[in-house]
């Protein structure tokens, strides 16, 4: 185990296969919920308040945030700083 930790990058610890998939899990799941939100917008821009366009901006920075740490989980092998 030592051998194999000197090959992760300096200052790091790589996450096990379960942990992944867990966070993964949880991050999809954030995703489904922002998503959800998002729906519930409503669509017409002459409904659109200036409260509801602050709040479609959020969640579209949040879903963006969530869908660039999904990108990393789905890597094989992810590391995280100490």
């Amino acid at each position: 185990m030592i051998e194999e930790e000197r090959l992760y990058p300096n200052g790091t610890v790589k996450i096990s296969e379960d942990e992944r998939l867990h966070l993964l899990q949880k991050i999809t799941a954030k995703r489904e919920n922002f998503l959800t939100e998002l729906r519930k917008l409503p669509v017409s821009s002459h409904v659109r308040s200036i409260k509801i366009q602050n709040l479609k901006r959020d969640l579209e920075i949040k879903l963006e945030e969530v869908e660039y740490v999904m990108r990393i989980l789905q890597r094989n092998e992810v590391y995280l700083k100490k």
